[in-house]
């Protein structure tokens, strides 16, 4: 099997990074530069891939954000680098916070089989659920979203925080999708 060729755009999304960095100016063209949106229309899929290697004196930072349109959805590339492009400054985000207070524990990545916990809200509560890694891409958005966990107390002490991260992430991939490109 070939490997697939994705089409690598950023100029044509300019002013959707600016909405989803919420800047424009000398800032918009330092994240167009340093941002690369790689979309795979025969996979239905757009990934994103933020490098910076300026980042606090040289340190550099990388993200990335990923979004792949289920086989029964109707596939529009907009909305697909829209959800890539939010992923990926939420990781950004993230990262940048835990670099700048000194916090460079890694994340924990299960192995194929191996079960982590999610949480999820239900009735107004935060519910904690064991799922097993499939190295799917239902897994790789949970942790990205920072809702994967080894164990059920540290998913029921960090899950409130998470759950409310993705309902951030998707209130603003819904408000971006009325926003034209």
């Amino acid at each position: 099997m070939s490997k697939a060729k994705g089409i690598i755009v950023r100029e044509q999304y300019r002013n959707l990074i600016g909405s989803v960095f919420n800047t424009d100016g000398d800032l918009l063209n330092h994240y167009v530069s340093c941002i690369s949106i790689c979309i795979f229309p025969e996979f239905r899929k757009v990934v994103c891939r933020y490098k910076d290697a300026s980042f606090l004196n040289g340190t550099g930072i990388e993200a990335t954000g990923k979004s792949k349109c289920h086989p029964d959805d109707f596939w529009n590339e907009y909305i697909g680098v829209l959800m890539a492009l939010t992923r990926m400054r939420v990781n950004l985000t993230a990262k940048m916070n835990r670099v700048l207070c000194g916090e460079t524990k890694k994340q924990w990545v299960p192995n194929v089989g191996d079960i982590y916990y999610e949480c999820y809200f239900e009735d107004g509560k935060v519910c904690v659920d064991g799922i097993h890694w499939k190295n799917s891409d239902y897994d790789y958005v949970q942790l990205s979203d920072g809702n994967v966990f080894k164990t059920i107390r540290e998913a029921r002490k960090h899950g409130r925080r998470s759950v409310l991260n993705g309902r951030r992430i998707a209130k603003e991939a819904r408000r971006g999708f009325t926003r034209k490109n």
